[in-house]
């Protein structure tokens, strides 16, 4: 496979490896079938940091949707920094993370009532019109992930979080001064 010609520590070998020898970076093991390195299983080499990260992500989730926030701007550092995650893979868990976590607000929201309306808390017909054109930006952006340099990836993210973290703190302080 690439791992006969690849040099051992160049940076553009680094994904190739033989099942016999240990090319791979921390966190990351040998597949035999493809001979590339990919990212360990759940639990396998460092298992206090799965369980450290699920207890983190499982508090992240319930505090943003108490708050309405989604909490996905904490996902991707967590991701890359307790669990070692490359930025792509990142932006898809952290993506299946709130969907998982708007999944289980819709099931426990789905049968409170509006409090001064008689009607469901959930705008239904809403949400029939805002799917569409929120999966085709899912794809859309799934094909710009790919084509997109990490480094850019990144410093979008640093923007999206930094302008999160001013509204958010923008409201913060005039719910406090109320």
């Amino acid at each position: 496979g690439y791992a006969t010609w690849c040099t051992k520590g160049h940076p553009e070998c680094m994904t190739y490896c033989n099942d016999d020898e240990n090319q791979c970076p921390e966190d990351l093991v040998c597949d035999s079938v493809t001979e590339r390195c990919r990212h360990k299983g759940l639990f396998d080499g460092r298992p206090v940091a799965d369980v450290f990260a699920a207890v983190v992500f499982a508090a992240i989730s319930g505090l943003a949707l108490s708050v309405d926030v989604g909490g996905g701007g904490f996902f991707v550092p967590l991701l890359m920094l307790i669990l070692r995650f490359e930025v792509h893979e990142t932006t898809a868990l952290s993506q299946a993370c709130l969907a998982g976590g708007a999944i289980t607000a819709m099931a426990y929201n789905a049968r409170d009532r509006h409090p001064y309306l008689p009607k469901p808390m959930i705008e239904y017909d809403l949400l029939v019109i805002t799917c569409p054109s929120l999966l085709l930006g899912a794809l859309c952006g799934t094909f710009v992930s790919k084509a997109t340099p990490d480094f850019v990836i990144v410093v979008l993210l640093a923007f999206v979080l930094a302008y999160s973290l001013y509204t958010t703190l923008k409201k913060a302080l005039a719910a406090w001064r109320k």
